[in-house]
């Protein structure tokens, strides 16, 4: 009995050392299982699983971002350009408000030199105005002047002068002969101071009027 069971020890100490020398029966026996598909739940704990891992890296990546801007911002160079920056936004300002300044100052003086000239033209136009009334006045003078002369020298207003005179002298020698009382160096009678009257002759000029004189 004992000599059996040390004949089959035997006999499974060989069968484990043959087994041991083909180890692609051992994994062909274990890729031939088939596989279990992962669960609902197992699926979503994974996929938040490599939501965070993926959270995780882009933390780390921002990180890292902030850290080289951070460097970025204290380096040399960036303040340097940064005060360049500074004075050229500062000179350009003046500049800015130099060049407003001097415009201001041009359009002062453009305004002053238009109204300067306005005034100017004004004062020509005033001058040119009261020169052209004034030989205007002149031209009318001396037009009614000459025409005083031609009107002077026509027939018809000489012989209106010849009868204004002639009635000037009759009102005057009636008036005084009125008002002083002389007495006639020979008496007459009525009727031949009547008969007297009535011959007088009244000459008219004719070369003035073209009327000759007519005795009554």
């Amino acid at each position: 009995m004992y000599k059996f069971f040390a004949a089959s020890r035997g006999n499974y100490h060989r069968f484990v050392q043959s087994y041991s020398y083909w180890p692609g029966l051992h994994n062909q026996r274990c890729y031939s299982q088939p596989s279990r598909r992962p669960g609902f739940f197992s699926q979503f704990i994974d996929n938040i699983r490599s939501e965070i891992d993926k959270n995780k890296e882009m933390k780390e990546n921002i990180k890292k971002f902030r850290e080289e801007a951070q460097k970025l911002e204290q380096s040399e160079a960036l303040q340097s350009a940064r005060q360049k920056f500074n004075i050229v936004e500062s000179e350009a300002q003046k500049s800015s408000n130099i060049l407003k300044e001097q415009l201001g100052s041009i359009k002062d003086k453009v305004s002053d030199v238009i109204d300067e000239a306005s005034k100017s033209d004004i004062a020509k136009k005033a001058t040119k105005l009261s020169e052209e009334i004034s030989k205007t006045a002149k031209g009318v003078t001396e037009t009614i002047t000459e025409k005083s002369e031609k009107i002077g020298q026509t027939s018809a207003f000489q012989a209106i002068s010849t009868t204004t005179e002639i009635i000037k002298q009759e009102i005057g020698s009636q008036s005084i002969n009125s008002r002083v009382y002389r007495s006639p160096q020979k008496l007459r009678k009525r009727i031949e101071v009547e008969y007297a009257s009535d011959e007088r002759v009244v000459e008219p000029n004719a070369d003035a009027t073209g009327i000759k004189g007519r005795v009554f």
